[in-house]
């Protein structure tokens, strides 16, 4: 579905069950069932992979594969997850107010635990809670992560600050065992095909 005022650029590729929400930007590639939450924005020669969720007013920079999803008001240039102060500034959004996001990112989204994050409500303020306790990114939040868990398959989430390689890509047994197979061949003594 496509919501109001969605730009897609005529180079730009949507593909099927994706869902565009209100003022998200396309001039990238959208694969199947991804979901592109309000103000996001999607740059020239990004790909987005399916099933990826991304965040109300999140940026993806020129080039970028997204293989994560991306945490609302956050820019992704492929290699760090920052929270975009000029955009929350056209929001209207204070500078305390994106201090507070960042606390938040940082005390609770940006460790290696990220990446398998599904729920935040344990770390944000109950709606009884907030009354006279500003948090004015928790429905946003809530949204995001209610929508990441509708997805039939879930991507691993962005964590906040720098990007590492994810547990699943190059962490693990598998550079281990290639390194213990290759120490045996250097152990093991060399025969040649006339010696056999």
């Amino acid at each position: 579905s496509i919501g109001d005022d969605v730009f897609v650029h005529m180079r730009a590729e949507v593909s099927h069950d994706c869902v565009l929400e209100d003022g998200v930007a396309v001039a990238g590639e959208l694969t199947g069932f991804c979901h592109a939450m309000r103000g996001s924005k999607v740059m020239k020669g990004v790909q987005v992979h399916q099933f990826t969720t991304l965040g109300s007013g999140s940026f993806l920079a020129m080039g970028v594969t997204v293989r994560h999803d991306v945490l609302p008001y956050c820019a992704f240039d492929g290699s760090s997850l920052v929270l975009d102060r000029i955009a929350l500034r056209r929001l209207r959004v204070t500078t305390a107010e994106a201090d507070q996001l960042q606390a938040f990112y940082e005390k609770h989204l940006s460790s290696d635990k990220a990446y398998y994050c599904q729920l935040v409500d344990e770390w944000l303020p109950s709606q009884a809670q907030s009354q006279g306790v500003s948090c004015w990114f928790a429905p946003e939040l809530r949204r995001f992560f209610a929508l990441r868990a509708q997805m039939r398959d879930r991507r691993l989430l962005a964590p906040f600050g720098e990007a590492r390689a994810p547990p699943a890509a190059g962490m693990g047994r598998g550079p281990r065992i290639a390194r213990d197979s290759e120490d045996r061949m250097a152990e093991e003594p060399r025969t040649s095909a006339a010696q056999k």
